[in-house]
């Protein structure tokens, strides 16, 4: 087994284990990046999520999609 594919199963059970801690309906995702190496990104998430309620989440906390990013140059 790679690295790569331990972390992930060490990332999985970890999240299993936080999720059985937080209150019902509560979701959970975990997300790592790496600047400017978006091959490295690792998108964690429950089944079912709805990721439009993460984004409004983030952006709650101050997230932007106005502002300039990568993914908008590459467009």
């Amino acid at each position: 087994m790679s690295a790569t594919e331990r972390f992930h199963e060490v990332a999985n059970d970890t999240l299993v284990s936080i999720s059985d801690l937080l209150w019902p309906d509560a979701k959970l995702s975990l997300v790592i990046y790496t600047p400017r190496k978006p091959g490295l990104d690792i998108v964690l998430k429950d089944n079912p999520i709805d990721l439009n309620e993460i984004l409004s989440t983030l952006r709650r906390a101050g997230l932007s999609i106005d502002g300039d990013n990568a993914y908008k140059r590459d467009l």
